[in-house]
């Protein structure tokens, strides 16, 4: 599993991606310290003693000061760069590990994977559109995604049980930052936010689940995207009318 880690890494998460890995913390952190520790706490060395002048302070106080600013940098990169490193890490384990395991093609798990994630988050969003929004309409359709969204979650997690795809067990990624954006807002900001992104996902979903259908080499995914697809496509024509509506 160490692979998972440094592909954060080659992702662009660098050595903070490394550091604050959390699905498999025990060896990504002998990794971190067998190769990089080091490395680190040499330059930082360096550093400080050009800041700080040789003469004036004992070689124990500086190698203190650069242990002190090598901790600080851990502990920020751990926890200043953490939430979107938890959006990140449900879709990119449970992805890693169909990686690994190869319970079906990778075209295939990779759809199950976002189907999952997108799934969630759209229950979750028309969990809360149900207690935020003003309109009526927005509530009734809220009620619709989290009705509709539920029961193909649920195939979509039975069916990844039975070919041992590992699907994420939380809402990530960009999809965690739309729970997070909705969460601060209110009144028709909030519908109007809400229904602009419906019709941006489901738009996003048709397409994406209209191609699934007609090429996904696992069959029984395949089938799924194609009877799935009828209710995106109501979702997405009610989410533009609503959309529409709140324009008046």
């Amino acid at each position: 599993m160490v692979q998972v880690a440094f592909a954060k890494i080659k992702r662009g998460n660098g050595l903070q991606g490394l550091v604050c890995y959390r699905p498999y913390p025990e060896r990504v952190m002998v990794l971190f310290l067998q190769n990089n520790i080091r490395k680190l706490y040499d330059t930082l060395l360096l550093i400080t003693s050009k800041i700080v002048k040789p003469k004036r302070v004992q070689m124990k106080k500086l190698t203190f000061f650069a242990t002190t600013l090598l901790a600080a940098w851990m502990l920020q990169a751990c926890n200043g760069g953490n939430n979107h490193a938890k959006h990140e890490d449900a879709v990119d384990s449970a992805q890693a590990v169909n990686k690994e395991t190869a319970p079906v093609d990778k075209e295939s798990s990779d759809f199950a994977v976002e189907a999952a994630n997108g799934g969630m988050m759209e229950v979750e969003a028309g969990k809360m559109a149900q207690e935020r929004a003003v309109s009526q309409r927005v509530k009734d359709f809220a009620a619709m995604m989290v009705r509709d969204h539920s029961k193909a979650n649920d195939e979509l997690k039975a069916l990844a049980q039975s070919k041992n795809i590992t699907l994420p067990d939380s809402v990530s990624g960009d999809a965690k930052d739309h729970i997070d954006k909705m969460a601060k807002m209110s009144g028709r900001d909030f519908d109007k936010h809400y229904m602009d992104m419906m019709v941006d996902d489901h738009d996003k979903d048709v397409d994406k689940f209209d191609k699934a259908a007609g090429k996904l080499s696992d069959p029984d995914l395949k089938t799924w995207a194609s009877n799935t697809l009828p209710t995106l496509r109501v979702h997405q024509d009610s989410a533009k009318a609503i959309k529409d509506a709140l324009k008046k």
